[in-house]
């Protein structure tokens, strides 16, 4: 990392881990009610937030549903290929096809190695395309002074490293079970998917969801099948090869006199690489 914290310090930015689960307890609603704990995320507490960029931007652990689970996808997007050669001591010149903005977090990479960094300013090219400064800065999600993207005087998209020389900005999608922020028809209250990308503030994106349930496939024999579907827990310290995830979902009005319809959904994908 480019940056002043190590990627562990930086869950909205940790592209090193791309993808984490935490199992949720039926017991509690602190960060530890979570296997494992939820203390290494972006959340809020009593008023204030731990780990995240922006004030506003950290997940209302206490409004979490009990027992459901928190999903953590992260992954690179957009950007462009290098418009010139760059030194690993230096910011990289694209020629985006999805404009860069300051503060954004990017990933500069060829195939061989990779390097995180903020953007300081984004300046456009006469000839099209952008400049992407990074300055350095203070704090946790500062550019670290003299940082190397990279080995020491190795070049993206020279003649050492050519091959897929790029710059891709970083997303991180969080999903999780919470309070709604409405009521249903018989005045009370409900529950929703929600999600946290990047530094943003938590956004509502589906009502009458109960409960988000997560199991890793693990490969526990490196023999590049998975063997089994593992709680995150027990998943530790092994990369999942694929995710298997189910939701509980609740119609959340009735009709008079009657109760809700309840359901739940399952899938299974393979990851990637």
């Amino acid at each position: 990392s480019g940056l002043n914290a190590g990627l562990a310090q930086l869950p909205e930015f940790n592209v090193g881990a791309a993808v984490e689960a935490f199992d949720g307890l039926a017991a509690g609603a602190g960060a530890d009610a979570w296997r494992p704990s939820l203390a290494p995320l972006p959340r809020r507490t009593s008023g204030h937030d731990a780990n995240a960029l922006r004030a506003g931007g950290g997940i209302n652990v206490a409004a979490l549903a009990r027992g459901s689970d928190v999903l953590v996808l992260r992954y690179v997007t957009g950007g462009g290929r290098l418009a010139a050669p760059m030194l690993a001591t230096g910011a990289p010149t694209v020629a985006a096809d999805d404009a860069f903005e300051r503060d954004d977090f990017a990933v500069v990479a060829d195939c061989e190695q990779a390097g995180l960094f903020r953007v300081t300013a984004a300046d456009a090219l006469a000839g099209g395309g952008q400049r992407l400064a990074r300055a350095p800065g203070t704090g946790p999600f500062g550019n670290r002074a003299g940082a190397l993207l990279g080995a020491a005087g190795s070049v993206y998209g020279g003649t050492a490293h050519p091959a897929g020389a790029g710059v891709g900005r970083v997303v991180t999608d969080i999903y999780f079970v919470a309070a709604a922020a409405g009521r249903n028809n018989r005045g009370a209250g409900s529950s929703s998917l929600w999600r946290k990308r990047g530094a943003r503030r938590p956004a509502e994106l589906v009502p009458g969801i109960d409960a988000l349930q997560v199991l890793l496939g693990v490969d526990s024999d490196a023999d590049g099948d998975v063997d089994r579907y593992a709680h995150p827990a027990a998943a530790a310290g092994m990369a999942p090869r694929a995710l298997r995830f189910a939701v509980t979902a609740t119609s959340v009005d009735a009709m008079p006199g009657g109760v809700p319809l309840r359901r739940a959904f399952a899938h299974t994908v393979a990851l990637r690489n």
